[in-house]
């Protein structure tokens, strides 16, 4: 088998390489799953990807993302990131993790953009279950709009920046403001939950008053150490109310 890889790679006619290539895929790739990759990413530069996709999903070993992670690059098409994100799932080990987070990302500001999303959000959100891909399976749920769960899976494994990150997506009105004391109980359990209660308000973009959060402060806690902070919060209030009312003031016929 090896040496008909090669000989096949060696041959001159692209045409003729392809057709080949794309006829005995499942055999190299069952086979000889390595040596059929550096094979095609080294001899196959114009090759379409698309055409050995049968072939390439009944591999198991992920060293062929090696030849995905060129083939997804400039592609829309689905199967050919799912079976990428599938191997970066399956393969357990710190590099693929990021690189699977890393795509991720790039996906998500697509989203931003309105633009779609190059893979099934079904089929991640199950392969990331499957292999416990917890960060994933947070991004994932965020893709699909399921903020309450990302937040929840979010705190749940102690991602808060990531749990903030999806409250503040998309969410205003009362989801907005569950979201946030969501985050608020998980919080301000620690002990140094007064001065985060204050960060989790100026965070929240307006979701969260103060009261919002103090009743979920530890009784423990002594408010009269943060009697600064809270009055500098009720001053900043104030504040904000005298300039609303100049605002009519100045704007009423």
């Amino acid at each position: 088998i090896r040496e008909s890889i090669k000989i096949v790679g060696e041959i001159d006619d692209f045409g003729k390489k392809s057709d080949l290539m794309t006829r005995y895929a499942a055999i190299f790739l069952a086979r000889e799953t390595r040596e059929t990759t550096d094979c095609l990413i080294g001899k196959f530069g114009k090759f379409n990807p698309e055409m050995i996709i049968p072939a390439m999903m009944n591999t198991e070993d992920p060293y062929l993302n090696n030849y995905l992670r060129k083939a997804v690059e400039g592609s829309t098409n689905k199967a050919l990131s799912n079976l990428y994100i599938y191997f970066l799932a399956k393969n357990d080990d710190e590099d693929s993790a990021r690189e699977l987070i890393s795509y991720l990302k790039a996906q998500e500001e697509l989203r931003k953009e309105n633009q779609p999303l190059n893979f099934d959000k079904d089929f991640a959100l199950n392969v990331f279950k499957y292999f416990d891909r917890r960060e994933a399976l947070i991004r994932a749920y965020g893709m699909m709009e399921l903020y309450d769960d990302a937040v929840t899976m979010a705190l749940n494994n102690d991602f808060i920046d990531l749990a903030k990150e999806y409250a503040k997506v998309g969410t205003d009105g009362w989801m907005g403001k569950k979201l946030w004391i969501k985050i608020a109980k998980h919080v301000l359990k620690s002990k140094d939950a007064m001065q985060a209660s204050f960060e989790l308000v100026k965070e929240s973009d307006n979701n969260l008053v103060l009261n919002d959060v103090l009743m979920y402060v530890s009784s423990k806690i002594k408010l009269k150490s943060f009697k600064g902070d809270i009055t500098n919060q009720v001053t900043a209030y104030d504040k904000m109310i005298d300039e609303f009312k100049t605002c009519l003031l100045y704007t009423s016929p």
